[in-house]
């Protein structure tokens, strides 16, 4: 494992403090600048691709992009291209990608489970665990699962 001591500020306190300064250690998340992470700051499709990415060692190869809204010149062009090729991602029915939307639980989600799935991990779980998961979300009578809200 690669690893260079970092430590961001603004988390310091924070309920993320320690993932958010592992994860920087191990060059998976960047701040916004050299000692600033934004820790509540929401988190942008690019941003995502990216940390998968970095999370599991793929190569960022920079390159072209399939969407018409990711271009060669974006900071994430690498990560997006890679994450398209190992099937991580997928843009929308009109060919972009919303590289600077929110990302949403759901789109998090299936990134994390194709990501996963690419690592060959179990991605089976009893639905008695998922519920005991879920419920400590305020709005886990609303998640769908099977195509039907629970």
């Amino acid at each position: 494992m690669i690893r260079h001591q970092k430590h961001f500020t603004d988390v310091e306190d924070h309920w993320s403090e320690e993932a958010v300064n592992d994860m920087a250690s191990r060059y998976i998340l960047n701040g916004v600048d050299e000692s600033n992470f934004h820790p509540d700051a929401a988190v942008t499709r690019a941003e995502f691709t990216a940390i998968i990415v970095r999370a599991l060692g793929l190569a960022d190869k920079g390159g072209t992009s399939p969407y018409s809204d990711v271009k060669s010149s974006d900071w994430y062009v690498g990560a997006v291209a890679t994450a398209k090729e190992y099937g991580i991602v997928d843009g929308y029915e009109d060919g972009t990608f919303g590289p600077n939307k929110t990302i949403t639980r759901q789109e998090a989600m299936v990134m994390i489970a194709r990501a996963m799935k690419l690592v060959q991990l179990d991605t089976r779980i009893d639905e008695k665990d998922a519920d005991a998961v879920l419920a400590m979300y305020t709005d886990h009578s609303v998640i769908q699962r099977g195509g039907s809200k629970r």
